[in-house]
């Protein structure tokens, strides 16, 4: 069900509605406008969280308003109008969403529209930090996999109450005994997370390929997203013997030292790593090509239609990769675009009179 119109009121620095098509639209602004807040307004209502790790509170217009509004409206087989409201009073900061103008709840309201979002300049999934690769898997599989959200959620306070529960320990004031079942209960749901994550890598591993090799015709070698964990030996989960048999060990830094919260992702030509050694086109290539293969496994899987939020996309490219992306973006993906761009000339004169210009 494409997106008809999407309005912000205070929204960081956003106050203006926009008409939008099926197709693709292409934002074009200078910097400072406001172009990633757009895409990132338009995510927040996906998901419910902002992509950059921003606070709610602070997405409300800086400073000024103790007031925030996104809205969607969506046309298709039937109408909805989805709103997220935020604000503040008296030191008391409330979420609320609204669908068609009623209110529901969150879990009701999550992904009623799915959206995939890549954004270099603020959260690059190759070359970022661990804890910004695993937070953006973790939204991508929460997509695909309804269960995972609310297992990863109580995984995250498990860890947080085994944290303080240690550093207690750790100063006398607890007993070591009383790890028990905080243990029993991170090793139950890493177990799960640990699992989930490596179960999508592979279930998207010869898709990355062809998309990477095929599609964005990437010549410099097979790429392949590699999960990075001590937990793992020969595909075997080793979490429980390795939080059981390092208690002392844990208590000593007062911190869960294993588990799927301290894993990682790498983004790999061959064996060498893009974070490490890629050039800046190289990795956004590499990124550019996951967001195309969660479009297509997706679509094949689920017949679900994500939509795709690309920020400045094109300027790290050189010429043939933008040409070609925008053959890719024009005949080879039917779903509803959103790119940003601070310049109009990364693009062909061919490519702007196809699309929708905001």
């Amino acid at each position: 069900m494409p997106i008809t119109s999407i309005s912000f009121k205070d929204f960081k620095n956003l106050n203006d509605s926009f008409s939008v098509k099926p197709g693709i639209n292409l934002l074009i602004h200078s910097n400072g406008w406001g172009k990633t807040n757009f895409l990132e307004g338009l995510d927040y209502v996906s998901t419910l969280k902002s992509f950059r790790g921003t606070p709610d509170r602070e997405l409300l217009q800086w400073g000024k308003s103790q007031f925030a509004q996104v809205t969607v409206e969506i046309n298709g087989p039937e109408y909805k109008k989805l709103s997220v409201v935020l604000s503040e009073a008296d030191d008391k900061f409330s979420k609320r969403v609204f669908t068609n103008d009623s209110p529901t709840n969150a879990k009701k309201f999550k992904y009623q529209i799915r959206t995939v979002l890549y954004s270099p300049h603020i959260a690059d999934i190759v070359s970022s930090d661990p804890e910004t690769r695993r937070n953006q898997f973790d939204r991508i599989i929460s997509q695909i996999y309804p269960e995972y959200d609310g297992r990863l959620r109580e995984y995250r306070f498990v860890v947080k109450s085994k944290n303080k529960l240690l550093q207690s320990i750790k100063s006398g004031d607890s007993n070591k005994n009383e790890l028990e079942y905080w243990n029993q209960r991170l090793i139950e749901l890493g177990k799960f997370i640990l699992e989930t994550r490596t179960g999508f890598l592979k279930e998207i591993k010869d898709l990355y390929n062809t998309i990477s090799e095929e599609v964005l015709d990437i010549k410099f070698g097979k790429l392949r997203i590699a999960y990075l964990s001590k937990l793992l030996v020969e595909e075997r989960v080793m979490l429980a013997q390795k939080v059981l048999s390092n208690i002392d060990k844990e208590v000593a830094a007062g911190i869960s030292l294993y588990g799927p919260h301290r894993d990682d992702y790498s983004f790999c030509l061959g064996d060498t790593s893009l974070r490490d050694f890629g050039s800046r086109g190289q990795q956004r290539l590499a990124g550019i090509a996951l967001v195309f293969t969660l479009y297509k496994f997706l679509l094949d899987t689920k017949g679900v239609k994500l939509i795709l939020l690309l920020d400045d996309i094109m300027s790290e490219l050189d010429s043939e990769h933008r040409q070609n992306l925008e053959t890719i973006l024009l005949s080879e993906i039917d779903t509803q675009i959103f790119l940003t761009s601070s310049e109009k000339r990364y693009f062909t004169e061919k490519f702007t009179k196809r699309v929708n210009l905001l």
